[in-house]
C-alpha cells in the first residue's frame, strides 16, 4: 500500500498548469466505505481502522509537502441515513475539506430524491458549523431510461441546497451497463440541454463567460 501511496503522491506532484503552478485536485480515497464491495468498507473494516487508514494517507501527503489536494470524505447514501451513520467513520475535521456522498437511482424517483435531500441536509448542517464544502460526489441513473430525469428528478433532488458540484458517473466506452451521463443519442439528451440552461445549474463555460 505504501508503494501505491507514493505513486499517487508522485502523480499529483506532476500536475502543473502552463505556468508551472500545482493544479488543485479533489482526492477522495477509500470512498463508499459504508458499503461492503471494497475491502475498506463495512463489514471488512471497523470505523477506527478506516479513520486510521484515511489519516495515514493524509499525513503521507503532508509529509511530502503537497498542499494542492482537497480531501473528500464520501460515503454511500442510504435512505435511512442519520448524522451518526453518515459520520461513523469520519476521520476528523483536520483531515477532511469536502463532504460528499455517492447516490444512484435504482428504484423509483421518489426514493432517490428523498434520500439525496436527506444526505444533503446532513452535510449542509455540518458544513455550515464546521466550515466545510459539500458535494454530490457520484450520481446517475443507469442508461437514463427516464427522458426527463435531469429536470424532473436530479434537479429537485438538490434544489434549495448549494453543493459545490454534482458529478455524473461515466459513460464507459467498453461497458454498456456503465452509462450514466448524457449523450446525443440518448432519449434524455434534450432534457439535459434544458438542465444545462437552467438557472439552478452552473457549468464550466458559464464561469468562463
Amino acid at each position: 500500500m505504501t508503494q501505491w501511496i507514493a505513486r499517487t503522491i508522485d502523480f499529483i506532484k506532476s500536475l502543473k498548469d502552463s505556468n508551472g503552478r500545482p493544479i488543485p485536485v479533489i482526492f477522495r480515497p477509500w470512498h463508499e466505505m459504508t458499503g461492503s464491495w471494497f475491502w475498506w468498507g463495512t463489514p471488512h473494516c471497523t470505523a477506527k481502522e478506516y479513520q486510521s487508514l484515511f489519516r495515514m494517507v493524509v499525513r503521507q501527503f503532508r509529509k511530502a509537502r503537497i498542499d494542492n489536494v482537497v480531501w473528500s470524505y464520501s460515503p454511500g447514501a442510504d435512505a435511512h441515513d442519520t448524522p451518526q451513520r453518515f459520520f461513523n467513520a469520519y476521520p476528523g475535521d483536520r483531515y477532511v475539506d469536502l463532504l460528499g456522498f455517492d447516490i444512484y437511482q435504482y428504484n423509483g424517483p421518489g426514493e432517490f430524491v428523498a434520500t439525496c435531500r436527506l444526505d444533503l441536509k446532513i452535510m449542509h448542517d455540518y458544513a455550515q458549523k464546521h466550515r466545510k464544502l459539500y458535494a454530490i460526489t457520484e450520481t446517475g441513473y443507469r442508461n437514463t431510461p427516464d427522458e426527463k430525469w435531469f429536470t424532473n428528478v436530479l434537479r429537485p433532488a438538490f434544489q434549495g441546497f448549494s453543493p459545490c458540484y454534482v458529478l455524473l458517473w461515466r459513460n464507459a466506452w467498453d461497458q454498456k451497463e456503465e452509462n450514466f451521463g448524457p449523450a446525443p443519442e440518448k432519449s434524455c439528451a434534450e432534457d439535459f440541454r434544458l438542465f444545462h440552461k437552467d438557472n439552478a445549474t452552473l457549468f464550466l463555460n458559464d464561469i468562463r463567460n
